[in-house]
C-alpha cells in the first residue's frame, strides 16, 4: 500500500513536471515570436513557402499553432490537422523540433510567393534525379492555371452553371472520379499508362528529328528537332503523351509518340501531333491534348502531397464534351451525342465547400488535399474519353525511368495507408458532386466588371 501511494505520488511529480517543462518552452517560443514580429514586421515575401503551413498565403500565429501543437513529436503532418505538415525541415527527419520552428520563426509575419527555382536543375543528370520541389508550379504565376479563386460564395458564375453540373453528374451514366492507380510498377501505374509524363532535357541528351506523320505542329514556335534524356519513356497506352522541356526554358508536347519505350539513343521520333510552348508561360499552347494545352499543367504529384498544399488548378478529362471550348482552351475534344449542357474544353469547375467541411470528412489525408485545391484553384476540363472523370497525376515512369521510386507511392508509405508498392487513391466518398459550380470565364480572364 505504501508503495503504491509513492509510486502514484512520483508519477504525479514527473507528470506535473513534464507540463512545466512545456510550459515554459512554449512560453520562451512565444517570448521569440514576439521578438520576430517586431523585426519582420516590415517583410514583404517569404524564401520558404514551406513556412506557410495552412496555404493561406501568410506566416502567421495560425501556423504558429499548427506547430507547436505538434512540438516534440514523432509526426510529418499537423497533429490537429493531418493535412497539413508541420515537419518543415528538409529533408524531413520525422518529428517536429526546434529545426522546424527555426523554419517558421526565420519566415514569421511574411508573406510568401510560390518558388521559382532554377528549371535547369530539374531532371536526371551524373546518376541522380532532382525533381522539381513541392512549392514549384509549372508556367507563370499569372498562368490560368495559377490564378487562384475567391471565395466560391462569391465566384462569378456561368449563367448555365446548374445546368452543366447537373449534366455531369447524370448523362455519364456514373458520376464523380474513378479511382486511380499508383504503383511502383509503371504497367500497374495509371498515369503512366494515360497521363503526361514530363522530363528535363540538359545538353548531351540524345537528339531525335521530329517526324510528325498526322496532325503536324499546332504552335507559333515548330521545333524540328528534340533533346530527350536517356531512358525517358512516353506514355505506355494508346495516348502516348511525352512533353521534354529543353534547356532554353521551351517545353515540347507530343501525342501518340511511336517509337519503342526506352527513348535512348536519338535518331527520328514519330508522333501523331506535337507543339511548344514555354514553361514560364501561359500553359497555351502544346497541341497535345483536346483543349490543347500545355502537358505540364495540372498535375498532381506526391511532393505536394507530401507538403499537404497543391498551389494550382488541377485538369481532368470527362468522357465527352460540348463540341465546343472556351477560355483558356483552344480546341475541342470528342462531343456528346446530346451535347446540350455538356462542358465545353477548358470549362472550369469549383467545389463549393469550406476547409472546415473538407476537414471534417472521414477521409484520408491526400483526398482532402485535393479537394481543397478544388476549392482554390478549380479544375479545368482539358481533354475527353474520362471514365466518367478522370484527374491527372505525375507517372511513376518520371522516376522510374532513372531508378528513383513514384513520389507518390512514397507519399502513401509515409502516411501509413500501405506498405506495398500499388495503392489505389480514391476520390469521392463522402463528398456531394452537385457542390460543384461552373466558373464564369471573365474571372479566368480578368474581365469581370
Amino acid at each position: 500500500m505504501i508503495q503504491t501511494l509513492k509510486l502514484g505520488k512520483n508519477t504525479m511529480t514527473t507528470n506535473a513536471s513534464l507540463v512545466l517543462k512545456r510550459l515554459i518552452l512554449f512560453t520562451f517560443m512565444f517570448a521569440i515570436v514576439g521578438v520576430y514580429v517586431f523585426t519582420r514586421s516590415f517583410a514583404a515575401t517569404s524564401s520558404n513557402p514551406a513556412a506557410d503551413i495552412n496555404g493561406d498565403g501568410q506566416v502567421n500565429i495560425t501556423d504558429l499553432s499548427f506547430l507547436l501543437s505538434s512540438y516534440d513529436q514523432n509526426t510529418t503532418q499537423c497533429i490537429t490537422n493531418t493535412v497539413y505538415k508541420c515537419d518543415l525541415s528538409s529533408p524531413s527527419d520525422g518529428i517536429v523540433n526546434i529545426f522546424d520552428l527555426s523554419v517558421l520563426l526565420s519566415n514569421y509575419g511574411t508573406t510568401t510567393s510560390i518558388c521559382s527555382p532554377d528549371f535547369s536543375s530539374f531532371g536526371y543528370t551524373n546518376g541522380t534525379l532532382n525533381s522539381p520541389p513541392a512549392c514549384w508550379r509549372p508556367y507563370a504565376d499569372s498562368s490560368p492555371y495559377n490564378q487562384q479563386l475567391p471565395d466560391p460564395t462569391t465566384t462569378p458564375l456561368d449563367p448555365n452553371s446548374a445546368n452543366i453540373v447537373n449534366f455531369i453528374n447524370t448523362a455519364y451514366g456514373s458520376n464523380g472520379f474513378s479511382n486511380l492507380d499508383i504503383s511502383n510498377t509503371p504497367a500497374n501505374d495509371t498515369a503512366s499508362n494515360w497521363d503526361h509524363p514530363l522530363y528535363w532535357a540538359h545538353a548531351g541528351d540524345p537528339s531525335y528529328t521530329i517526324n510528325d506523320t498526322l496532325y503536324g505542329c499546332g504552335t507559333s514556335t515548330c521545333p524540328s528537332t528534340v533533346l530527350i534524356p536517356s531512358g525517358a519513356q512516353h506514355a505506355l497506352k494508346g495516348d502516348g503523351h511525352l512533353a521534354v522541356v529543353q534547356p532554353d526554358g521551351s517545353e515540347v508536347d507530343f501525342w501518340q509518340v511511336q517509337n519503342a519505350n526506352p527513348l535512348t539513343s536519338g535518331g527520328t521520333l514519330t508522333v501523331h501531333a506535337h507543339g511548344s510552348l514555354p514553361i514560364t508561360g501561359s500553359g497555351c499552347c502544346g497541341n497535345s491534348t483536346a483543349a490543347l494545352q500545355g502537358l505540364a499543367a495540372g498535375l498532381i504529384r506526391g511532393q505536394e502531397l507530401q507538403q499537404g498544399v497543391i498551389n494550382h488548378a488541377l485538369i481532368i478529362n470527362v468522357q465527352c464534351d460540348s463540341g465546343g471550348h472556351v477560355f483558356p482552351a483552344t480546341g475541342n475534344g470528342q462531343a456528346c451525342a446530346n451535347k446540350t449542357n455538356a462542358p465545353s474544353e477548358g470549362q472550369r469547375f469549383q467545389l463549393n465547400m469550406t476547409d472546415a467541411q473538407i476537414n471534417a470528412l472521414s477521409a484520408p489525408d491526400y483526398r482532402k488535399i485535393i479537394l481543397k485545391a478544388m476549392v482554390h484553384y478549380g479544375f479545368y476540363v482539358t481533354d475527353t474519353g474520362g471514365s466518367p472523370w478522370d484527374l491527372h497525376f505525375e507517372p511513376a515512369i518520371d522516376s522510374t525511368s532513372f531508378g528513383a521510386p513514384n513520389p507518390l507511392i512514397t507519399y502513401v508509405k509515409n502516411a501509413g495507408l500501405t506498405t506495398a508498392d500499388t495503392y489505389t487513391l480514391t476520390f469521392n466518398a463522402g463528398v456531394d458532386w452537385t457542390k460543384l459550380q461552373v466558373v464564369n470565364i471573365c474571372y479566368t480572364q480578368g474581365t469581370c466588371q
